[in-house]
């Protein structure tokens, strides 16, 4: 599941928070104005996911492997597929 974070919205509020600068800003938006997604080396950080484990379930708790998305064993994505759908708001905290 994949999310749309940073979107311009996002983007905005933190160039006028002034947690981003110009230059920064300028590069989200180009990129967010073409449909393309944020460069991972983003302050705000870039797209991320919510994902299941292939392999060896081991490496789920022995390393921080997800740089950060948000990892589920398969059998728990495959329950919250059933309760989102396109659009459906995330909030992490």
């Amino acid at each position: 599941m994949a999310t749309n974070y940073p979107n311009l919205d996002h983007t905005e509020r933190a160039f006028q928070d002034q947690r981003i600068g110009a230059k920064e800003y300028r590069a989200l938006c180009y990129d967010l104005d073409r449909g393309l997604p944020p460069l991972q080396s983003t302050s705000l950080g870039a797209s991320w996911a919510v994902h299941g484990v292939t392999g060896d379930m081991k490496v789920h708790e022995t390393v921080n492997w997800t740089e950060g998305c948000i990892a589920l064993t398969n059998e728990q994505l495959l329950e919250l597929a059933k309760y989102v759908v396109v659009g459906t708001k995330v909030v992490v905290r």
